[in-house]
């Protein structure tokens, strides 16, 4: 985390206590639970049994271990001079050892609705250090309903119990994310391995006005919380509505014109409200190409508080993007930038570029490629942030870039090694952290005979 930003925390309490160690122990057997469930499930089951129940079941359960040279992302090990003050250095963590990730998705598909829900355990265990294992929880539900033959309702719920680690220092792989979609990373402090609590919850409807033309509205709500109060982690709820007007221009593309207005409510602080409008355009080719362009701007509003005067100002939210799906071949290429809401305790603009690839080498054979950068800045840099203690909050620059190599020796099971790297630097700080993760796993996934998915933290971040 930033040197000058550092210098401003309190001395937090050891870690690893007895009581945490055994909560620990507790969270390592349901995650031990959770992978036995996922990997037995089938044969509980029977295929008679899901057939005639009209749900398809699809685990996944990956069992390896991990290296990484510097877990919590530490700037410097040995002191050095900031401004003319003596910082003390913070220790390199380096810590390795076994991982459990289980996922149990089950679906279900008829002519007028489409249903998905999908829970997951990823657990670390470290020999030595202890106090810096962890099992986090994540459930995934989307259900979508034909309404007649002109209404469509689609509802999108989350729920994730995960370290900081996992919500903040994201996957290069951007896992999970549709083209044009952005998830706030959060500020990228870390001084201990507390956890994150997060629940999004997204209706969405549809109604096709005409045949060329469709009324589309959504509301998207999202609170976050966090297991200890440090710099840079305010818990915060989110509210957004959006409506619009699609147009299809021609077969194969799409014109879309929205408004939308959201309200940012920090825990500690003042907030803000914000609105914008929007144009984009969906072009896809053929089922092999799609790509999207969209333009806009979003006004932000801090209303007045402790003696400082209300504050506004608009920057411009965009993006462009493409993806090509072939037999062999995955590419996705993303640039997008959007207001979104922080644990810095402010309404932020955040870019992000990134970029992926996967191929088979062989039937049996696959590698894939990601990078994807970061940069995040407050959205009324004028203002000052009495919630996390400063009058501006530092520029957070990440980057991270992954790399990896996945062998099918059986039509159920598959061995994947991984490479990892992540950078970070604040504004105004003149260190930066860096780190190394390597893995090897093997991956039990009976169902799948594609190019891997995506699906968050793990060996290979998939």
């Amino acid at each position: 985390m930033s040197s000058s930003c550092r210098s401003a925390l309190e001395a937090r309490p050891g870690r690893g206590s007895r009581p945490q160690e055994a909560a620990s122990r507790r969270r390592h057997s349901t995650a031990l639970l959770g992978t036995v469930v996922a990997g037995f499930l089938p044969l509980l089951i029977g295929p008679g049994k899901a057939q005639a129940d009209q749900f398809v079941f699809s685990p996944r359960v990956e069992v390896g271990a991990t290296y990484n040279d510097n877990y919590l992302m530490s700037e410097s090990t040995t002191p050095y001079v900031a401004g003319g003050v003596l910082v003390p250095g913070t220790p390199v963590l380096k810590v390795g050892g076994p991982l459990v990730d289980a996922l149990a998705e089950f679906s279900d598909t008829t002519p007028t609705n489409n249903l998905s829900i999908m829970p997951r355990v990823h657990a670390t265990f470290f020999p030595g250090h202890s106090d810096q294992q962890s099992t986090d929880g994540y459930l995934d539900f989307a259900d979508t309903l034909q309404d007649g033959e002109l209404t469509r309702w689609k509802l999108l719920a989350s729920f994730a119990d995960s370290t900081i680690l996992a919500s903040q220092f994201v996957a290069a792989t951007f896992p999970n994310q549709e083209l044009g979609q952005q998830t706030s990373v959060g500020s990228g402090f870390v001084t201990v391995l507390e956890r994150e609590i997060k629940f999004h919850v997204g209706p969405r409807w549809s109604y096709q006005w005409t045949a060329r033309r469709r009324l589309e509205a959504s509301v998207d709500y999202d609170h976050a919380s966090f297991s200890e109060s440090q710099l840079g982690q305010v818990p915060f709820q989110n509210v957004i509505g959006q409506a619009g007007l699609a147009y299809d221009w021609t077969q194969r593309s799409t014109l879309t014109f929205g408004a939308m207005g959201g309200d940012y409510k920090p825990k500690t602080g003042t907030g803000n409200s914000y609105y914008g409008v929007s144009a984009q355009w969906d072009f896809r080719k053929s089922q092999i190409m799609q790509m999207y362009v969209r333009v806009g701007a979003t006004h932000s509003i801090l209303p007045s508080s402790g003696g400082l005067p209300s504050q506004s100002g608009t920057g411009f939210a965009g993006g462009i993007g493409a993806h090509w799906k072939y037999e062999i071949t995955d590419i996705t290429v993303d640039a997008i930038r959007s207001a979104l809401p922080s644990s810095f305790g402010v309404l932020v603009f955040q870019d992000e570029a990134r970029a992926r690839l996967s191929r088979f080498i062989t039937p049996y054979m696959s590698w894939f490629a990601a990078v994807r950068g970061i940069y995040v800045e407050e959205s009324l840099p004028a203002v000052s942030n009495p919630a996390a203690g400063l009058e501006k909050i530092p520029d957070r620059t990440y980057a991270t870039a992954t790399a990896g190599l996945e062998w099918r020796f059986t039509r159920g099971f598959s061995l994947l090694a991984s490479y990892n790297y992540q950078f970070q630097k604040f504004s105004g700080d003149p260190l930066n952290a860096s780190s190394n993760e390597f893995g090897v796993s093997v991956v039990y996934e009976p169902r799948r005979d594609t190019l891997p998915r995506y699906i968050g933290t793990g060996v290979g971040d998939y």
